[in-house]
């Protein structure tokens, strides 16, 4: 099996800032779980964003080992990432809609 370190964000963006990618992500990791409380979406990207700080750590970057061809490497880590980010966005707009259709 081959895999990709890599040591940007997503894609290999911002391979150059180094170590602090390591701040950011955890702030912003300490943040969510502020501003959005324990949900589904929160505990995926939580656990996502964990194992990617985890890989960043133990391997300078993250271990990017799925690869499809058409789209650029990624890990099962991302996946949790993505899919957090649409439970999140889906779960705000609804309450939005259901808010609006009470009044």
């Amino acid at each position: 099996m081959n895999f990709i370190v890599n040591s940007g964000i997503i894609w290999g963006i911002g391979a150059k800032l180094g170590q602090y990618w390591i701040w950011l992500i955890g702030g912003t990791l300490l943040l969510m779980i502020r501003v959005f409380g324990w949900s589904l979406g929160t505990v995926l990207i939580l656990v996502g964003g964990l194992s990617n700080l985890i890989d960043r750590i133990r391997f300078g970057g993250v271990v990017d080992y799925i690869s499809i061809g058409w789209w650029p490497s990624f890990n099962l880590a991302d996946c949790f990432i993505l899919a957090g980010v649409v439970i999140l966005l889906y779960s705000r707009w609804y309450e939005r809609t259901s808010d609006s259709l009470r009044r």
